[in-house]
């Protein structure tokens, strides 16, 4: 329990608790964690820090059951159920969910799990019931290769409607998958590719919109290499694309696209004494037009070919033992 007590300098006061209880049971098949936590309307968490909500009852439970067979190639498999529900001190309810699963763990570091989520959850103070499915697979299948992927699909929520539009229930889907390669014992290369897509669903469209738009689509890809030289000294280098191609007229957002590289070299004695040496270039599909107002000035193009920041730095870590 803990309590918090702020007085303001005009006289007037407010004080609130805060409690947190859980419980936790682990054994070779069976896995459960339990918590409640309950912060009063007037708990003032902003200025004890880490505190993101107030005025919440919630309740949380996740079970999972693991069978163990005594073969070599399924190391164990088993369901996962987790639950939450939140409401305020009024009674009402916040937002619920109940997230199921059941994944099956081979050798080789292999993983494949597929999962069902419902979930409700209040905004604005509008009521929205949504669900999703879920399929991942990861596995290394050698030292020096390792794979995932993964495919969400299922309805999401709108939060950042156009002007003049309510918040609306929508189709999504979200899609990654990340390949490691390590040819030599020094270098290691990882790609990365994240997909996200929110479109109108059939039901909550607003008046005038097609039944399939598309609200916005997110791809975000991520080339990365370190190289080992010596023990000390490494090569890090990382380009990213980050592309938002968003409909204007159904979300707050615009037509962004990024692209951003960098370069560090380390030089590495001790995690005390080090020497690096960087740069970092970014690219963004904005041009400044002089020919248009001051306030109209920067705008929007196809291609990210715009420097938007450059910069290059040398830095020096040196620890002094007493």
């Amino acid at each position: 329990m803990i309590k918090s007590y702020t007085r303001s300098l005009d006289g007037t006061h407010h004080a609130g608790p805060a409690y947190l209880a859980g419980m936790e049971y682990s054994a070779r098949h069976l896995t459960y964690l339990g918590s409640y936590e309950d912060r009063s309307p007037n708990f003032d968490g902003n200025e004890l820090g880490f505190i993101p909500r107030v005025d919440i009852r919630e309740m949380t439970h996740s079970v999972n059951y693991l069978w163990r067979p005594e073969g070599r190639r399924v190391l164990n498999f088993g369901p996962t159920v987790t639950t939450l529900v939140n409401w305020n001190h009024q009674g009402q309810v916040q937002d619920w969910s109940v997230d199921s699963g059941f994944a099956i763990f081979f050798a080789n570091a292999t993983e494949v799990k597929v999962s069902r989520s419902e979930a409700f959850q209040l905004f604005r103070n509008l009521g929205f019931r949504n669900g999703s499915s879920n399929v991942f697979f990861s596995t290394e299948p050698r030292q020096w290769l390792g794979m995932s992927a993964t495919y969400d699909w299922g309805t999401n929520v709108n939060f950042s409607p156009a002007a003049g539009l309510s918040p609306f229930l929508a189709n999504s889907a979200n899609a990654s998958c990340e390949l490691n390669l390590r040819p030599t014992a020094g270098l290691r290369l990882d790609q990365i590719y994240f997909y996200t897509r929110l479109g109108t669903r059939a039901g909550f469209v607003p008046s005038g919109v097609p039944a399939s738009a598309s609200i916005f689509n997110n791809h975000l890809l991520r080339w990365k290499v370190n190289y080992q030289f010596t023990r000390a000294l490494s090569l890090r280098a990382i380009v990213d694309y980050n592309a938002v191609l968003a409909n204007p007229s159904l979300i707050a957002q615009e037509r962004t696209k990024s692209l951003t590289g960098d370069i560090l070299f380390t030089y590495l004695l001790n995690p005390g004494t080090a020497f690096y040496v960087g740069y970092t270039d970014r690219h963004e599909n904005l041009v400044l037009d002089p020919t248009l107002p001051p306030s109209l000035r920067l705008q929007r193009i196809v291609e990210p070919t715009t420097s938007t920041g450059r910069q290059f730095f040398v830095k020096l870590s040196y620890l002094f033992r007493f």
